[in-house]
């Protein structure tokens, strides 16, 4: 049977609203996973404790500062650790999403659209994250693009283009992401490249217009 060459995960995802500074999580289970992911990490609460300035006696006690708290208190060390463990808990939950979604298709891959930059709380080590997704539609900010080409050879990435622009800058835009090994363009939105009398409008000719390079002779059949 016909199957999609990908499976839609999200689009613009983050940890939390984008990179707004929120401390996450607090729950009940989210602390667990943190205390056993500590005990990973430390072996034995006498090694965190060391690490840490802190004086626990047993691993249920524990409970990560905020940053009003470590800023207050001197205590980077268990917030970063906090940090650090909502990154993995992110990509474990991609990791998860693809063990799944390959036990129904396993010849496809899962996607993210609209990448967000590494900040200190948005959860997006994109080193971790690329183990469990395979295909993007990457933003290029913050070095995107050369992330997704550095931390994995079987990484795929399809260029943005399209919002109304036109000319020489949209060309470019076109000729950069190529070179950067973007093989595919997600054109955003129909409404730039078709005009009110049905028309295409300028940013479809002349996106189209290095398509038919990109697709054809010289340069292109080189890429």
């Amino acid at each position: 049977l016909p199957r999609p060459g990908t499976y839609y995960l999200g689009d613009e995802s983050s940890l939390t609203s984008y990179g707004m500074e929120a401390d996450l999580c607090y729950t009940d289970e989210c602390l667990d996973n943190f205390r056993n992911w500590l005990r990973n990490e430390y072996s034995t609460i006498e090694a965190l404790n060391a690490k840490w300035k802190s004086a626990y006696t047993g691993w249920a006690d524990i409970i990560p500062p905020t940053i009003v708290e470590a800023q207050a208190e001197d205590k980077w060390v268990p917030w970063a650790d906090h940090r650090s463990f909502m990154e993995w808990l992110y990509a474990d939950n991609l990791r998860f999403i693809r063990e799944e979604m390959k036990k129904v298709d396993p010849v496809s891959e899962g996607e993210l659209t609209g990448t967000q930059a590494p900040t200190s709380f948005n959860g997006m080590d994109w080193a971790l994250h690329m183990d469990h997704v395979k295909r993007f539609v990457p933003y290029s900010g913050n070095f995107m693009w050369d992330m997704c080409r550095s931390f994995g050879d079987d990484i795929k990435m399809v260029a943005l283009t399209g919002y109304g622009s036109k000319g020489d800058g949209v060309k470019n835009s076109l000729w950069v992401q190529a070179f950067h090994g973007l093989v595919g363009a997600n054109i955003f939105w129909e409404w730039s490249l078709v005009d009110s009398d049905m028309t295409l409008s300028q940013n479809a000719v002349d996106i189209g217009e290095v398509f038919s390079e990109l697709r054809g002779d010289g340069i292109g059949r080189l890429i």
